[in-house]
């Protein structure tokens, strides 16, 4: 009976083994595809912190060179010809704008003055970069004539072997070991490309051009401020510290600053692949790949296009952190699987060889040494999968399962240490963000503030000045209670008034054409709901201007000049309330305000998220909080908001919004009737 028994005990045994290998292997492949979506989430999100931080470098050229020059002293000096000493004027602004550059054009577009070498002066590099073999260079000419005519930009552009040849390197932007003070700043974005024979000449940076007055306000040149991208080790030392990853800086695949991991002495000069970033470059879409390996080291990358200020494609920006530790840790256990499987199928043709006793003792042994260690490997396993990454096995058989053990919770030690570190990068990420709208409302309050104290400003100045120190404290105030309000939980408290949305609308317009003023977009305010609202105005400001400021964010990533773009706000008082969420208040009707715009537009898979705390997309600054707090805002008031796409829109629909995919948030208000309190003394 018992020699019966022997083979089909064997047989079962190997089955069960198998089927519980089969088990641990899925949950491995499950954790895999966790650790890789979570990676890919974070890698996302700290590529967009780069942007931010590039940004925050233009932004810092254009506010403190702003300052230096808005006393007029500079303006006045060109306008006498003095050029040399409105050069030694502008050394002052070098160092707190760490610009690399500061020069100055004329009407006639000539160098009139150089801050990194005010004697030399008298030609038109700049305005005429010269275009040679080393490749595209910017053109200044439109933005140039932008200044002159008025208007501030910045962004990134590409600087001329010749050009950089003119500047000299400052003492505050020497590179250790490479230039000193004084030399040709060109020497400085000189890089010799990795394969030794070739050389990039030309000067990546982040520039500002801004109109240069005169003490009685009339425009008498343009200011160009540039920091030097090449080479520039405190950008890729700050975005570390930041994300703990690492990035890279390209002109076309050229890396010309970053700290990705190499097999070489430095990245600096390295040629990415093309396959990794043709698609970038050539179409302008952003790239994902799992290894990046022409650094020589196993990566998980992402790019997305550079565009210079004129909306020209010059390269790429790129986000980089290790992902293998993880999938060889997975491909380790698979690897011991496949080992175990092996040894259980050698197992049973020695039970089928040895006979009845000895055949039940080893499916007895075989029990105890090989299912009991796998039942716990699959308990490990899904406790890993229900998020529980301090889970330990303790097996010691001192064979295979011993090893699988020691694999798996090395996995579970990479995923909680993974996970510690996403945490801390969100952290990071949301304080960048907060610094950075808490840092404008400060450079508006420090550029403005010491000209209150001029005796000579006149009265009307004195008076827009200090509306705009109130508005940037207002703002700072009104962020923080947003935050803690958010954070805390709490239901958002409202002063709510009755009005009609025409009347709100045409309150804040002229707060809406200073929020615009400088971009260059058309705004369009179409007015058509009398009937009345409560609205707490000063809360739903926070929503209307975030939605602003969103809108002309997305634009501005756009290729086409932000002149052809378009912003348009509308009130709607429909006859029924249309399509309305599912948890919209009850009420006999909403008015509407539509807020549409001509950008990039909503991709389907944000359309679900939008509102999301932490959730950024078209705007590459902020804390992600945004359109969440606009939404607790909205439902405070008893209203909904909602975002369309133009395929979710008949015509006629978006507000009046021009040409482009674009984007239109709703918001909806319950009308009601003007209660008694709202009334004004003696009305009925």
């Amino acid at each position: 009976m018992i020699l019966a028994l022997a083979p089909p005990m064997a047989v079962l045994s190997l089955g069960t083994t198998r089927l519980m290998l089969t088990t641990l292997q899925r949950q491995a492949d499950v954790t895999l595809d966790y650790a890789a979506e979570q990676n890919v989430v974070a890698i996302n999100r700290d590529l967009t912190s780069l942007r931010t931080l590039v940004e925050q470098r233009t932004e810092q050229l254009e506010r403190a060179v702003g300052a230096a020059v808005a006393d007029g002293a500079v303006g006045d000096l060109i306008a006498r010809a003095d050029y040399a000493a409105a050069g030694e004027r502008l050394v002052s602004a070098l160092e707190p704008s760490h610009a690399s550059m500061i020069t100055v054009l004329d009407a006639r577009a000539v160098t009139v003055a150089r801050a990194t070498s005010p004697k030399a002066f008298g030609d038109r590099l700049l305005w005429l970069q010269p275009r040679n073999a080393a490749g595209y260079v910017t053109d200044l000419r439109p933005r140039a004539r932008a200044a002159l005519a008025g208007r501030t930009t910045s962004g990134v552009i590409v600087l001329s072997p010749a050009a950089l040849e003119a500047e000299r390197v400052t003492p505050g932007a020497a590179v250790a070991g490479l230039t000193k003070p004084g030399d040709r700043l060109s020497d400085q974005a000189w890089i010799l490309l990795a394969t030794g024979r070739e050389t990039e000449e030309r000067g990546l940076a982040m520039a500002a051009l801004l109109p240069l007055r005169d003490t009685g306000g009339a425009v008498r040149g343009v200011a160009i401020a540039a920091r030097l991208a090449n080479r520039d080790a405190e950008l890729a030392n700050t975005y570390h510290r930041l994300t703990g990853r690492w990035m890279a800086m390209c002109l076309d695949r050229t890396t010309v600053v970053g700290d990705l991991p190499t097999d070489r002495r430095t990245v600096i000069g390295e040629i990415l692949a093309r396959d990794f970033l043709s698609p970038v470059l050539a179409q302008g879409k952003r790239r994902w790949i799992a290894r990046l390996a022409s650094t020589g080291i196993d990566l998980n990358a992402a790019a997305r296009p550079m565009r210079d200020i004129n909306g020209v494609v010059v390269g790429a920006e790129v986000a980089a952190s290790p992902l293998t530790e993880t999938q060889m840790v997975v491909d380790r256990i698979r690897a011991d699987a496949a080992r175990l499987e092996t040894r259980s199928l050698v197992w049973l043709l020695v039970w089928l060889a040895v006979g009845s006793g000895v055949a039940l003792l080893f499916a007895g042994l075989a029990a105890r040494l090989i299912l009991t260690p796998i039942r716990e490997l699959q308990v490990g396993a899904r406790r890993i999968g229900e998020g529980d990454f301090s889970y330990r096995l303790r097996v010691r058989s001192r064979d295979e399962l011993e090893q699988l053990a020691r694999e798996f919770n090395q996995m579970a030690e990479h995923l909680e240490r993974a996970r510690d570190q996403e945490r801390l990068a969100l952290i990071g990420h949301m304080a960048s963000g907060i610094a950075h709208d808490i840092r404008n409302a400060l450079t508006s309050i420090r550029g403005y503030a010491p000209l209150l104290a001029e005796e000579d400003l006149p009265p009307d100045q004195r008076r827009e000045f200090a509306a705009i120190l109130v508005e940037s404290t207002q703002r700072i105030a009104d962020m923080a209670r947003d935050l803690l309000e958010f954070a805390s939980g709490e239901q958002t408290k409202l002063e709510l008034r009755a009005m009609s949305v025409d009347e709100y609308l045409e309150e804040i317009r002229p707060q809406l054409e200073r929020e615009l003023r400088g971009s260059n977009l058309t705004l369009a305010l179409d007015l058509n709901c009398p009937a009345p609202a409560r609205i707490d105005p000063a809360r739903m400001n926070r929503v209307i201007f975030n939605l602003v400021s969103n809108a002309r964010d997305a634009m501005a990533t756009m290729a086409a000049p932000q002149a052809a773009h378009r912003l348009a706000i509308a009130s709607r008082c429909p006859t029924r309330p249309g399509r309305v969420p599912e948890r919209a208040p009850s009420a006999p009707g909403y008015a509407e305000i539509h807020c549409s715009d001509t950008g990039p537009g909503i991709p389907p898979e944000m359309e679900g998220r939008l509102f999301q705390p932490f959730t950024s997309f078209g705007k590459d600054h902020g804390t992600g909080l945004g359109l969440a707090i606009c939404k607790q805002v909205v439902e405070a008031h008893g209203g909904t908001i909602e975002a369309r796409s133009p395929a979710d829109e008949g015509p006629g629909n978006r507000g009046g919004g021009g040409g482009g995919p674009g984007a239109t948030f709703v918001v909806r208000l319950p009308i009601v009737a003007p209660g008694p309190e709202d009334k004004a003394p003696g009305t009925q």
